[in-house]
């Protein structure tokens, strides 16, 4: 069963599609998962979900919720090209790497890349070898190997002269990287109904060390990231981390296991606009992506793009929502003129995705301060994220007035 809405798109229980129900499991392994995980990927309503600005797939045992974001009309399949393009330019996945004849472009299509780009990972590294290291093991044997653990020898064998507790060292592949790739592996046969991805996931698991579990931390994690001796191991620990800490087994009824891979198109619309500025080959424009300044206490501000030139400063602040009424919100118009403050920069710029009725705002001047200062302007860019179904790759130009 597959369902593809778009975000902020309800969805309840007794709604069908193709003949196939949304039902009260679904729903409450659902609300079983967000009560896990605490995340603000989808709100629980009595009787059915209400989908945020998250975008991706969610796969309820086997029903696959396919989210996808609109700004502009257009049918579910250039949606999904177009994220999966954006996903791409974003840097979050490669869309070389993957195999879409085989795969396709279809409802559940995430899922597919993200576990075919993860399985391709683990095999390079299957190929170039997998890293071992030497790890401490405890034993109690007839015949002294090793060095003698005199507190555990008093402990087990004090009446049992013939044997030696012994601590020696073992070189394997028994250690957090490998283990996380491993369990990755072990999940993701239960994931994926594509028969490919079943056949070389299987294939791997029989090739890969068979390794205990490990029970990670996120900080460990992070420590394994930045370990110059798995730098080569990278792309796969994250997508391995990305399938195990995402993944629910329902431990209750066993037919409901929920997987989540969702993005914040807040971000993703924010790096890509980033990025389509970035292509612009200027050497009298400077572009910055985070930059910070000290705000109060501890506090700093970040806005989202701040852009140099030899007479000016701009403050870009992207915002993935629709504004029917063409008018942005004080917040919005607050934040980006205390960013105007301090960059001590000369003009700001809201952009917002086009709905295709919504028309530009040239720069218009803050009203004067008591002092007499004018503050600096503000302007509204509406930008087309889709051009003739097809993802507008200008968009940086069109920004700058290039």
């Amino acid at each position: 069963m597959q369902i593809s809405v778009f975000e902020h798109q309800v969805i309840r229980i007794g709604m069908e599609w193709s003949g196939q129900t949304f039902t009260s499991r679904h729903h409450q392994a659902l609300a079983r998962y967000k009560s896990h995980r605490n995340h603000h990927w989808y709100q629980i309503l009595p009787d059915g979900i209400r989908f945020s600005h998250f975008v991706g797939v969610l796969q309820v045992g086997a029903l696959t919720i396919e989210i996808l974001p609109k700004t502009e009309n257009a049918a579910p399949e250039v949606w999904r090209r177009v994220l999966l393009e954006m996903l791409s330019m974003a840097g979050v996945i490669k869309i070389e790497s993957t195999a879409p004849t085989s795969l396709g472009i279809r409802p559940n299509f995430f899922f597919d890349y993200y576990f075919d780009h993860f399985l391709e990972k683990v095999g390079n590294l299957l190929n170039s070898g997998l890293v071992r290291r030497y790890r401490q093991l405890l034993h109690n044997e007839k015949a002294w190997k090793g060095q003698l653990d005199f507190q555990k020898q008093i402990q087990h064998n004090l009446t049992h002269q013939e044997r030696f507790f012994v601590r020696r060292d073992h070189y394997d592949y028994t250690h957090p990287a490998n283990q996380i790739i491993y369990e990755a592996l072990s999940i993701l046969p239960r994931l994926t109904d594509n028969p490919v991805l079943k056949n070389k996931a299987s294939g791997l698991e029989a090739v890969f060390p068979n390794l205990p579990s490990w029970s990670f931390s996120e900080n460990a994690f992070r420590q394994l990231l930045n370990n110059r001796r798995f730098k080569h191991y990278r792309s796969a620990l994250e997508l391995a981390y990305l399938i195990i800490r995402n993944f629910q087994p329902d431990i209750r009824t066993g037919r409901h296991h929920v997987l989540a891979i969702l993005f914040d198109m807040n971000q993703l619309f924010e790096i890509f606009i980033y990025k389509q500025l970035a292509k612009i080959r200027d050497p009298e424009i400077e572009i910055d992506r985070q930059i910070h300044r000290p705000f109060w206490l501890n506090r700093k501000i970040r806005p989202d793009i701040f852009i140099k030139t030899k007479t000016d400063q701009l403050i870009l602040d992207t915002k993935w929502k629709v504004l029917s009424d063409g008018k942005p919100s004080i917040e919005d118009l607050k934040q980006i003129f205390i960013y105007n403050q301090y960059f001590a920069a000369h003009k700001g710029m809201l952009i917002y995705p086009s709905t295709g009725n919504t028309k530009q705002l040239a720069a218009q001047p803050y009203h004067p301060l008591p002092n007499g200062l004018v503050p600096g302007y503000c302007e509204l860019k509406f930008v087309e994220v889709l051009k003739n179904n097809k993802l507008n790759t200008n968009i940086g130009k069109e920004i700058l007035n290039i």
